[in-house]
């Protein structure tokens, strides 16, 4: 209420404040004024009052059953109900990870509008067992494809990266496609490259090879698909059948391609064997390097040379082998013939003999028990396999372990001056935690430079060549030879060495011998001159011989230096050293 004095002539401003509390889209109201007992309309005030007003489009996030340390993503829309920016929402991606299981939990978020509440719930549950068992089975260096269904009951697209637990040359696709409420299929291939399982001469010791791994799928609602992929190694297909007529006690060359399929240099082992028994209407000879190396994805000719005795036919097969430390493997068969599932438990006291430690049967089944033996070392023992269940009893296995000599790596060839060393580097298979054992002492190990990379020390002991070796042991990977081929040259010249009348030079020489020498020094011209003439020493020792410069030249003759030389032999007359010698007229 608002009053004026009759005194108060003039004209007077009014102010009129609009404050509104809650929302209204139209407002309108009337402001009077009274004089005495008359009362009029002054004004007619309109307006509105707008403001913002959000929602949820649900008030519960149910995520159900998910896998520990796997998620599930839902989404909620944050809706603009008001008047400020009509129809813009937000979408909210909600992640459901647990890490422990857990029956159910819920959660709830809240705001002072009630419009703003959620209320989530879930739950965590183990990974459940493989749904099924994917048998692949194809030769060494083939492939196998097989496929598995994925179905989506939801209205959201999928993409799911398939996973496998380790590689064990398995290769699912990168990514499946999944409509919605729809199906689709992820192919899985098996390519093995067992090195092992690269040559028929192997199929005496082994049939065949079953790797074993686990393919996940993890779906965008949470669950996880999980199924047993086994494939089964097969021996290698002929890599052909060559048909010649030659003349009997006449060498015969063929050319084999040997290729190499790994990502990593190979030596292979070259053997030729008879396909029947040996009689003597079928003897024949070859010829020809047992090893041959290499490259990475890459071929050589090998040349393979044979002479037949007899007339009459001959069939031989020839067999390219890797010589790489490969792990062997066994089969046992494991049987449940009654009417309940059994469990097998399996021991042995052998450390490098890997085996599942438990495996369950189901009635009247049959389980292959895969034994991969690993050694370390050569070795030759016994042990004792046990396979036992209280339903069946317990099975017995004798197990015999032969671990020969390791095949040799590639050789490595140093060269020296007799009396002089060479210091060259060598690559290893490792340096961590290894030792090193040449065969020769002319050998030695100057230092560790890398992981795989050591640098090694010749220091001939006399004139020739050498075959020695180096035994890299390591407690993880086992025993590597690396043959060691030296060669050692005459003693080269050396020189020119300076010196002057006023000062004299000092030349340290070593015998390179393995035993004490008696050395003799000669020097010529008579321009030089040395004490000793005749010196024992030490093997592997230094002594320093010093020659003085006689004779003094007369002024005014013409500056030409004046050249010699030392001359030092022990008894062996084809073994001598010599050191040019030079007048240093600066």
């Amino acid at each position: 209420m608002i009053y004026f004095h009759p005194s108060a002539l003039g004209e007077h401003h009014l102010e009129l404040p609009f404050y509104i509390d809650e929302w209204k889209l139209k407002y309108q109201n009337e402001i009077f004024y009274r004089v005495q007992n008359y009362i009029e309309t002054l004004c007619l005030v309109k307006g509105c009052s707008v403001a913002p007003g959000f929602s949820l489009d649900r008030t519960h996030l149910t995520f159900g059953n998910v896998i520990v340390d796997y998620e599930r993503k839902m989404n909620v829309v944050l809706r603009n109900t008001g008047y400020v920016l009509v129809g813009t929402n937000l979408i909210f991606d909600v992640f459901f990870r647990p890490k422990i299981v857990q029956c159910w939990f819920t959660c709830l978020l809240k705001n002072i509008n009630k419009k703003l509440e959620l209320v989530i719930s879930g739950s965590c549950i183990h990974m459940p067992p493989p749904r099924s068992t994917i048998h692949f089975s194809c030769p060494v260096r083939q492939s196998d494809k097989k496929t598995v269904t994925i179905s989506n009951p939801t209205n959201i697209p999928w993409e799911i990266v398939p996973k496998i637990s380790e590689e064990a040359f398995f290769k699912p696709q990168d990514i499946v496609y999944v409509p919605e409420r729809s199906d689709a299929v992820c192919e899985i291939t098996y390519a093995p490259l067992d090195t092992h399982e690269h040559t028929v001469y192997f199929l005496e010791y082994v049939l065949f090879r079953i790797f074993k791994t686990t393919l996940t799928l993890a779906t965008p609602d949470g669950l996880m698909l999980s199924y047993i992929l086994k494939g089964t190694a097969n021996p290698p297909l002929p890599a052909g059948k060559i048909r010649r007529e030659v003349l009997c006690k006449v060498q015969h060359t063929e050319n084999f391609i040997v290729t190499n399929w790994l990502q990593i240099k190979q030596q292979f082992h070259v053997s030729t064997a008879i396909n029947g028994h040996v009689s003597a209407k079928n003897l024949f000879s070859v010829v020809g390097n047992e090893l041959i190396e290499v490259t990475p994805n890459g071929s050589r000719i090998y040349k393979w040379k044979v002479t037949p005795i007899n007339e009459g036919p001959l069939e031989l097969k020839v067999v390219s082998s890797n010589v790489e430390k490969i792990p062997q493997t066994k089969i046992i068969k494991l049987e449940n013939s009654v009417n309940v599932p059994v469990t097998y438990h399996m021991t042995c006291p052998q450390d490098n003999l890997e085996f599942e430690k438990s495996v369950t049967l189901e009635p009247h089944s049959v389980y292959y028990l895969e034994l991969l033996y690993k050694p370390l070392k050569t070795e030759h023992v016994t042990r004792m396999f046990e396979a036992s269940c209280k339903e069946l009893g317990t099975f017995c296995y004798n197990i015999i372990l032969t671990a020969h000599s390791p095949v040799p790596e590639s050789a490595v060839s140093f060269k020296a001056f007799f009396g002089q060393s060479i210091t060259q580097k060598m690559n290893v298979i490792a340096t961590a935690d290894c030792s090193f054992e040449f065969g020769d002492a002319i050998f030695s190990l100057e230092k560790v430079i890398s992981d795989h990379s050591i640098s090694v020390n010749f220091e001939p002991n006399q004139t020739g060549k050498f075959q020695s070796r180096l035994v890299l042991k390591s407690s993880h990977l086992g025993e590597f030879i690396y043959p060691l081929i030296g060669e050692s040259c005459p003693p080269k010249p050396q020189g020119p060495f300076l010196l002057k009348y006023s000062s004299p030079l000092t030349i340290n020489f070593k015998n390179p011998f393995s035993e004490d020498k008696e050395f003799y020094f000669h020097v010529e011209p008579t321009d030089f001159k040395i004490k000793q003439q005749k010196e024992t020493i030490g093997a592997k020792k230094v002594f320093k011989v010093t020659i003085n410069m006689v004779g003094q030249k007369v002024r005014g003759e013409p500056k030409y230096p004046i050249t010699g030389k030392l001359m030092i032999y022990s008894k062996r007359p084809d073994i001598f050293w010599v050191y040019y010698l030079k007048e240093n007229l600066e």
